[in-house]
Protein backbone atom coordinates (compact mmCIF):
# COMPACT_ATOMS: atom_id res chain seq x y z
CA UNK A 1 0.00 0.00 0.00
CA UNK A 2 1.15 3.56 -0.66
CA UNK A 3 2.17 5.65 2.30
CA UNK A 4 -0.75 8.06 2.60
CA UNK A 5 -4.05 6.80 1.16
CA UNK A 6 -7.06 8.99 1.91
CA UNK A 7 -9.85 6.47 1.52
CA UNK A 8 -11.20 3.87 -0.81
CA UNK A 9 -13.85 1.25 -1.50
CA UNK A 10 -13.52 -2.45 -0.72
CA UNK A 11 -15.34 -4.94 -2.93
CA UNK A 12 -16.59 -8.05 -1.17
CA UNK A 13 -16.62 -10.28 -4.22
CA UNK A 14 -14.23 -11.07 -7.01
CA UNK A 15 -15.47 -8.64 -9.61
CA UNK A 16 -13.36 -8.39 -12.73
CA UNK A 17 -14.96 -5.01 -13.47
CA UNK A 18 -15.03 -2.51 -10.60
CA UNK A 19 -17.55 0.36 -10.94
CA UNK A 20 -16.05 3.83 -10.70
CA UNK A 21 -19.01 6.07 -9.92
CA UNK A 22 -18.24 7.43 -6.47
CA UNK A 23 -16.00 9.74 -4.46
CA UNK A 24 -12.95 11.66 -5.70
CA UNK A 25 -12.33 9.21 -8.52
CA UNK A 26 -15.09 10.96 -10.48
CA UNK A 27 -12.99 14.17 -10.66
CA UNK A 28 -10.69 14.34 -13.72
CA UNK A 29 -7.81 15.76 -11.65
CA UNK A 30 -7.96 12.72 -9.35
CA UNK A 31 -7.48 10.01 -11.98
CA UNK A 32 -3.70 10.02 -11.48
CA UNK A 33 -4.30 9.21 -7.81
CA UNK A 34 -6.40 6.07 -8.19
CA UNK A 35 -4.89 2.73 -7.22
CA UNK A 36 -6.19 -0.83 -7.22
CA UNK A 37 -5.19 -2.96 -4.24
CA UNK A 38 -5.62 -6.67 -3.66
CA UNK A 39 -5.18 -8.34 -0.31
CA UNK A 40 -6.62 -8.79 3.19
CA UNK A 41 -8.61 -5.90 4.60
CA UNK A 42 -9.57 -4.86 8.11
CA UNK A 43 -12.33 -2.30 8.52
CA UNK A 44 -11.44 0.63 6.29
CA UNK A 45 -7.74 -0.24 6.22
CA UNK A 46 -5.45 -2.38 4.10
CA UNK A 47 -3.21 -4.67 6.13
CA UNK A 48 -1.55 -6.83 3.51
CA UNK A 49 -1.40 -7.64 -0.15
CA UNK A 50 -0.29 -4.88 -2.45
CA UNK A 51 -0.87 -2.38 -5.20
CA UNK A 52 -1.70 -3.62 -8.66
CA UNK A 53 -0.17 -2.18 -11.82
CA UNK A 54 -2.09 0.17 -14.11
CA UNK A 55 -1.58 -0.64 -17.80
CA UNK A 56 -2.74 1.31 -20.83
CA UNK A 57 -5.41 -1.14 -21.97
CA UNK A 58 -6.42 -4.78 -22.48
CA UNK A 59 -3.69 -5.42 -25.06
CA UNK A 60 -1.10 -4.73 -22.34
CA UNK A 61 -2.50 -7.25 -19.86
CA UNK A 62 -0.20 -9.97 -21.15
CA UNK A 63 2.85 -8.01 -19.94
CA UNK A 64 1.95 -8.34 -16.26
CA UNK A 65 0.21 -10.78 -13.96
CA UNK A 66 -1.40 -8.09 -11.80
CA UNK A 67 -2.66 -5.46 -14.22
CA UNK A 68 -5.71 -3.21 -14.44
CA UNK A 69 -6.91 -0.44 -16.76
CA UNK A 70 -9.64 2.19 -17.13
CA UNK A 71 -12.43 1.50 -19.60
CA UNK A 72 -11.94 5.10 -20.83
CA UNK A 73 -8.71 6.80 -19.65
CA UNK A 74 -10.13 10.32 -20.00
CA UNK A 75 -13.59 9.72 -18.50
CA UNK A 76 -13.71 6.27 -16.90
CA UNK A 77 -16.80 4.60 -15.52
CA UNK A 78 -15.13 1.33 -14.53
CA UNK A 79 -11.82 -0.33 -13.77
CA UNK A 80 -11.11 -3.62 -15.53
CA UNK A 81 -8.91 -6.20 -13.82
CA UNK A 82 -6.81 -8.06 -16.36
CA UNK A 83 -8.20 -11.60 -16.88
CA UNK A 84 -5.15 -13.46 -15.56
CA UNK A 85 -5.06 -11.29 -12.42
CA UNK A 86 -8.76 -11.77 -11.76
CA UNK A 87 -8.54 -15.56 -12.14
CA UNK A 88 -5.51 -15.68 -9.88
CA UNK A 89 -7.27 -13.60 -7.21
CA UNK A 90 -10.14 -16.08 -6.99
CA UNK A 91 -7.68 -18.62 -5.57
CA UNK A 92 -6.31 -16.26 -2.89
CA UNK A 93 -7.71 -14.77 0.34
CA UNK A 94 -8.46 -11.08 0.03
CA UNK A 95 -10.48 -8.44 -1.79
CA UNK A 96 -10.08 -5.96 -4.60
CA UNK A 97 -10.16 -2.34 -3.46
CA UNK A 98 -10.08 1.00 -5.24
CA UNK A 99 -7.88 3.33 -3.18
CA UNK A 100 -7.54 7.11 -3.51
CA UNK A 101 -4.83 9.61 -2.68
CA UNK A 102 -1.52 8.23 -3.96
CA UNK A 103 0.21 8.61 -7.29
CA UNK A 104 -0.96 5.63 -9.33
CA UNK A 105 1.28 2.57 -9.54
CA UNK A 106 1.54 2.51 -13.33
CA UNK A 107 3.59 0.73 -15.96
CA UNK A 108 6.25 2.84 -17.73
CA UNK A 109 4.79 5.09 -20.39
CA UNK A 110 1.23 4.98 -19.06
CA UNK A 111 1.55 8.20 -17.07
CA UNK A 112 4.00 11.09 -16.76
CA UNK A 113 7.29 10.25 -15.10
CA UNK A 114 7.87 11.32 -11.53
CA UNK A 115 9.46 14.76 -11.27
CA UNK A 116 11.94 15.74 -8.58
CA UNK A 117 10.22 17.29 -5.59
CA UNK A 118 10.75 20.45 -3.54
CA UNK A 119 14.09 21.08 -1.86
CA UNK A 120 15.84 23.95 -0.06
CA UNK A 121 13.71 23.73 3.08
CA UNK A 122 16.01 26.14 4.92
CA UNK A 123 14.96 28.87 2.49
CA UNK A 124 11.22 28.22 2.56
CA UNK A 125 9.18 29.73 5.43
CA UNK A 126 5.95 27.92 6.28
CA UNK A 127 4.28 30.52 8.45
CA UNK A 128 4.09 34.30 8.37
CA UNK A 129 2.41 34.79 11.73
CA UNK A 130 -0.28 37.10 10.34
CA UNK A 131 -2.26 34.82 8.04
CA UNK A 132 -6.01 35.41 8.22
CA UNK A 133 -7.47 32.61 6.08
CA UNK A 134 -6.58 29.77 3.74
CA UNK A 135 -8.06 27.16 1.44
CA UNK A 136 -6.95 24.25 -0.71
CA UNK A 137 -8.34 21.41 -2.79
CA UNK A 138 -8.63 17.67 -2.27
CA UNK A 139 -6.79 17.10 -5.55
CA UNK A 140 -3.97 19.14 -7.05
CA UNK A 141 -5.05 21.88 -9.45
CA UNK A 142 -2.47 23.67 -11.61
CA UNK A 143 -4.77 26.60 -12.40
CA UNK A 144 -7.68 27.94 -10.36
CA UNK A 145 -9.30 31.32 -9.57
CA UNK A 146 -8.19 33.48 -6.66
CA UNK A 147 -11.27 33.59 -4.47
CA UNK A 148 -12.85 35.82 -1.82
CA UNK A 149 -11.48 39.07 -3.29
CA UNK A 150 -8.11 38.42 -1.67
CA UNK A 151 -5.30 40.89 -2.36
CA UNK A 152 -2.99 39.14 -4.88
CA UNK A 153 0.08 40.82 -3.37
CA UNK A 154 -0.78 39.51 0.11
CA UNK A 155 -1.58 35.92 -0.84
CA UNK A 156 0.89 33.03 -0.65
CA UNK A 157 0.75 29.55 -2.11
CA UNK A 158 1.83 26.87 0.36
CA UNK A 159 2.93 23.29 -0.31
CA UNK A 160 1.65 21.02 2.49
CA UNK A 161 2.50 17.32 2.48
CA UNK A 162 -0.13 14.72 3.40
CA UNK A 163 -3.02 17.06 2.66
CA UNK A 164 -3.43 18.82 6.00
CA UNK A 165 -1.69 21.55 7.97
CA UNK A 166 -1.93 19.30 11.03
CA UNK A 167 -0.23 16.41 9.27
CA UNK A 168 3.41 15.39 9.78
CA UNK A 169 5.73 18.18 8.70
CA UNK A 170 7.97 17.45 5.74
CA UNK A 171 11.23 19.23 4.88
CA UNK A 172 9.70 20.75 1.76
CA UNK A 173 6.55 22.15 3.44
CA UNK A 174 6.15 25.90 3.08
CA UNK A 175 5.51 28.78 0.70
CA UNK A 176 6.26 28.44 -3.00
CA UNK A 177 7.94 31.37 -4.72
CA UNK A 178 5.92 33.86 -6.75
CA UNK A 179 7.37 34.74 -10.16
CA UNK A 180 6.23 37.37 -12.69
CA UNK A 181 5.03 34.75 -15.20
CA UNK A 182 5.35 31.09 -16.07
CA UNK A 183 8.33 32.00 -18.26
CA UNK A 184 10.30 32.52 -15.02
CA UNK A 185 9.53 29.07 -13.57
CA UNK A 186 13.03 27.82 -14.33
CA UNK A 187 14.52 30.54 -12.12
CA UNK A 188 13.07 29.03 -8.92
CA UNK A 189 12.74 25.52 -7.57
CA UNK A 190 8.98 25.66 -7.01
CA UNK A 191 7.10 28.61 -8.37
CA UNK A 192 3.69 30.07 -9.10
CA UNK A 193 2.19 33.21 -10.58
CA UNK A 194 -1.07 34.89 -11.67
CA UNK A 195 -2.91 35.47 -14.91
CA UNK A 196 -4.13 38.99 -14.18
CA UNK A 197 -6.15 39.19 -17.40
CA UNK A 198 -8.96 37.17 -15.82
CA UNK A 199 -11.48 38.31 -13.22
CA UNK A 200 -10.78 37.14 -10.60
CA UNK A 201 -7.06 36.53 -11.25
CA UNK A 202 -6.12 32.93 -12.03
CA UNK A 203 -3.49 31.21 -9.91
CA UNK A 204 -1.00 29.36 -12.15
CA UNK A 205 1.35 26.78 -10.62
CA UNK A 206 4.67 26.12 -12.35
CA UNK A 207 4.63 22.68 -14.05
CA UNK A 208 7.42 21.15 -11.95
CA UNK A 209 5.82 22.25 -8.67
CA UNK A 210 2.41 21.00 -9.76
CA UNK A 211 3.77 17.64 -10.90
CA UNK A 212 5.67 17.21 -7.67
CA UNK A 213 2.57 17.87 -5.58
CA UNK A 214 0.67 15.32 -7.65
CA UNK A 215 3.35 12.66 -7.25
CA UNK A 216 3.68 13.21 -3.51
CA UNK A 217 -0.06 13.55 -2.83
CA UNK A 218 0.50 17.01 -1.35
CA UNK A 219 -1.98 19.85 -1.04
CA UNK A 220 -1.42 23.29 -2.54
CA UNK A 221 -3.07 25.84 -0.26
CA UNK A 222 -3.62 29.57 -0.70
CA UNK A 223 -3.08 31.65 2.43
CA UNK A 224 -4.13 35.28 2.81
CA UNK A 225 -2.78 38.00 5.05
CA UNK A 226 0.98 38.21 4.44
CA UNK A 227 3.05 39.69 1.61
CA UNK A 228 3.75 36.96 -0.91
CA UNK A 229 7.12 35.26 -1.01
CA UNK A 230 8.63 36.66 -4.21
CA UNK A 231 11.57 35.77 -6.41
CA UNK A 232 14.09 38.57 -6.05
CA UNK A 233 15.79 38.07 -9.39
CA UNK A 234 13.97 40.80 -11.23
Amino acid sequence: MCGWPNGGVIFGEYLCVLPLDFGPATEPEALAHVDVHFGPTSGAGWDGGGRMLRVAGPKDCASTGNGWYFDDPSSPTAIHICPSACECAKKQPGHFSIVFGCWTNAAPGVMDAEIACPRCAEHRPNSCGKATAGFGFGVVKCAFPLQYDWDPAHTNLKYVQHGAVAGPEEPWDGYLTWVPSLEYCDHVEEGWTYDMTTNPPTVLVCPSACSCAEVKGAMLMLEAGCPRLEWNGG
